[in-house]
C-alpha cells in the first residue's frame, strides 16, 4: 500500500529587520502593480531606481522608529524564505522636542533622497494630501492602530497569510482596547470588511487629470475594539 504524503507548510510571523527590506519592497512592488494609485506613481522610473529610492524610505522609517510607532512583520515559510509583510503604526505620543526633532530629520531624508526623476509628482502630492487631511480627521495617532501597508507576494497570496499579518496586529489593538485605521485598496477591501473594519470615508481622484488613466477611489476604513 502506498501513502501519498503533502508537505505540510509551517508559516512563522516574526519581526522585519533592515536586512530584510529587498524582499519586502519586491513583494510591495508586485503586489501593489495594478494598484491604480500606487501602480501610477512611478511608471516612468526605471525598477533599480524605484528600488534604491524604497530602500532609503523604509531605512529611514527603521531609523525612526522611536518617533513613529513602526512595528514592521513578516511572514516566512520553513525554508525562511519572506512571503508576506505588514507595516504597522502603533500608537505613539512625542515630547516637543521629539517632533522638532522628527521634522528635521524628515526634511533632511526628503533633500538627501528625494523623489525619483519620472515620478508623477502632481499624482503624488495630490494624493498623499488626501491621506494626509482624512488621516487627521478620523485617527488619533496617540491612542489609534494603523495598518499602513499589507503585502502579500503574488505566488502566495489566498493562502490566509493577509489574514495572519491582520490578526497579530489586531489582537494588540484589542487587548489596548482601541481603534484601527485603514486606508484599503481595492485588492485588499473584501478582506478588511471580514475582519471587521467599517468604511467611513473616502479619496476619489480623477487621474486622467494627472497624465494616467481612468478614476481611482481609495476607501477609508475604521474598526473599533473587537470589531464591533
Amino acid at each position: 500500500m502506498f501513502m501519498s504524503l503533502e508537505k505540510v507548510m509551517v508559516y512563522r510571523i516574526l519581526p522585519a529587520t533592515p536586512a530584510d527590506l529587498p524582499d519586502i519592497i519586491a513583494i510591495f512592488h508586485a503586489a501593489f502593480a495594478a494598484d491604480p494609485f500606487v501602480g501610477q506613481f512611478m511608471t516612468n522610473v526605471p525598477p533599480e531606481v524605484k528600488l534604491t529610492y524604497d530602500m532609503h524610505c523604509y531605512g529611514h522609517e527603521f531609523e525612526m522608529s522611536e518617533l513613529n510607532g513602526l512595528q514592521l512583520r513578516k511572514i516566512v515559510d520553513g525554508d525562511g524564505q519572506t512571503l508576506a509583510f505588514a507595516k504597522w503604526q502603533y500608537p505613539y505620543t512625542l515630547t516637543a522636542e521629539q517632533k522638532s526633532r522628527k521634522v528635521q530629520l524628515d526634511k533632511i531624508q526628503e533633500l538627501e533622497h528625494p523623489l525619483p526623476k519620472g515620478t508623477n509628482r502632481e499624482l503624488y502630492d495630490v494624493f498623499f494630501a488626501a491621506l494626509r487631511e482624512k488621516k487627521a480627521k478620523w485617527m488619533d495617532e496617540s491612542k489609534d492602530y494603523l495598518l499602513h501597508i499589507l503585502g502579500v507576494s503574488p505566488a502566495h497570496q489566498r493562502k490566509g497569510l493577509g489574514a495572519m499579518l491582520i490578526g497579530e496586529g489586531l489582537a494588540d489593538a484589542d487587548r489596548n482596547n482601541a481603534r484601527t485605521y485603514i486606508e484599503a485598496s481595492p485588492a485588499g477591501y473584501d478582506l478588511y470588511l471580514r475582519h471587521g473594519w467599517k468604511q467611513v470615508d473616502k479619496i476619489v481622484i480623477d487621474i486622467g487629470k494627472y497624465g494616467g488613466h481612468g478614476v481611482a477611489t481609495e476607501k477609508l476604513l475604521l474598526r473599533q475594539p473587537g470589531g464591533n
